[in-house]
C-alpha cells in the first residue's frame, strides 16, 4: 500500500503541475482560470497510467515538453498524434537513439523551461505567504528532479506558514490533507532509502 500511495501521489502531481502550467502558457482557460477539460485530461492519464502499468512500462503520465508543442501553436491533439505515429514509424530505429548523447537533448529541455518560467510573473511577490512556497515549489523541481515533489514541498511549506502566521483557517481542508500525504510520502522515501543504504 505505501508503495502504490506513493505511486499515485506523484503520478497524480506530476499530471496536476503539467495540465496547470501548459494551458496557462497556451490560454486553454476561461475567464475564472478554470482548466478546459481538466476532468477528461485526468482520466485519459489515469487510464494511460494503468495500462502502461499494465503493460510493463514506466509511468505513463502528461509531460511538460508538451510545452513545445503548445509553443508551436498545437492545441487540438492532432499534433501528438503525429508525433506518436512518427515515433511508429521509426520503431525500428530505436536502437540509434542509444548513440545519441544525453547532452544533445539538453537544448529542448532548456528551451522548455524557457517557455515556462513566464508563468512566473503571475506569483504575487509581495504576499510572502504565497512567494515563499511557491520559491520552494520552484527550487525544488530541478533539486528533485521531479514535478510532484516540488509540488509537494510547496503544499507543505504554505501550509507551515499558514499555520505559523496564525491564518491557518483560510488553509482548505484538502491542503492540509494533501500536505499531510506529502510529509508521509517523504518521510517513507527517506526511510526506505536509509535502509537500502
Amino acid at each position: 500500500m505505501p508503495l502504490l500511495f506513493a505511486v499515485i501521489m506523484v503520478d497524480l502531481f506530476d499530471t496536476l503541475g503539467t495540465a496547470t502550467a501548459i494551458p496557462n502558457q497556451s490560454e486553454l482557460h476561461d475567464r475564472q482560470g478554470k482548466i478546459l477539460g481538466l476532468r477528461e485530461l485526468l482520466i485519459v492519464d489515469s487510464a494511460s497510467a494503468s495500462i502502461g502499468g499494465i503493460c510493463g512500462a514506466s509511468s505513463v503520465t502528461s509531460y511538460i515538453e508538451s510545452a513545445a508543442g503548445v509553443a508551436e501553436a498545437a492545441r487540438t491533439g492532432r499534433h501528438s498524434v503525429i508525433v506518436d505515429l512518427l515515433f511508429l514509424a521509426v520503431l525500428f530505429l530505436a536502437p540509434v537513439a542509444a548513440v545519441v548523447p544525453a547532452c544533445a537533448t539538453a537544448p529542448a529541455l532548456i528551451l522548455v523551461g524557457f517557455l515556462m518560467i513566464g508563468q512566473m510573473a503571475r506569483i504575487d511577490f509581495d504576499d510572502t505567504q504565497i512567494a515563499i512556497p511557491a520559491f520552494f515549489t520552484l527550487l525544488m523541481i530541478p533539486l528533485t528532479y521531479s514535478i510532484a515533489h516540488g509540488i509537494g514541498y510547496g503544499f507543505i511549506a504554505f501550509v507551515v506558514i499558514k499555520i505559523v502566521a496564525g491564518r491557518f483557517r483560510e488553509v482548505h481542508p484538502l491542503m492540509y490533507l494533501a500536505s499531510a500525504a506529502f510529509a508521509f510520502y517523504f518521510v517513507t522515501e527517506a526511510l526506505a532509502k536509509k535502509a537500502a543504504a
